[in-house]
């Protein structure tokens, strides 16, 4: 895979992470449209896959998929966090906006260079 595959899918991925956070400025709704979306995407694909099958799509899936997921928990929880909680914390939110933005990174990384070994 090349360096450019990496950058599309890691400005992808912010992408969502941004669309997760303008729930804080607008009622939480796309937040919630968001999640409820991409979960429920995952859930029909993977009800979709026969057993034996599942064994071969699982392992490149999870490599990447829990720190992507991870990555927009972090920005959901700080959406619903609402904004005088998040200022009341707001070095520690700061940083953790900061982790979640590395983790998307580290999950484009490993969806570019490490899920396709196993493919």
């Amino acid at each position: 895979m090349s360096f450019n595959t990496f950058l599309k899918i890691f400005f992808n991925n912010i992408k969502v992470f941004i669309i997760i956070l303008t729930g804080f400025f607008l009622l939480k709704i796309p937040t919630v449209i968001n999640l409820v979306s991409n979960g429920s995407t995952l859930g029909f694909f993977l009800g979709g896959i026969s057993l034996d099958k599942l064994i071969d799509v699982l392992p490149p899936l999870l490599i990447h998929g829990i720190p992507e997921i991870t990555g927009f928990i972090i920005a959901a929880y700080l959406v619903f966090l609402g904004k005088e909680k998040f200022i009341e914390n707001k070095k520690f939110n700061f940083n953790l906006l900061l982790f979640g933005i590395l983790i998307i990174f580290i999950a484009a990384f490993l969806e570019t260079y490490i899920s396709p070994i196993f493919i």
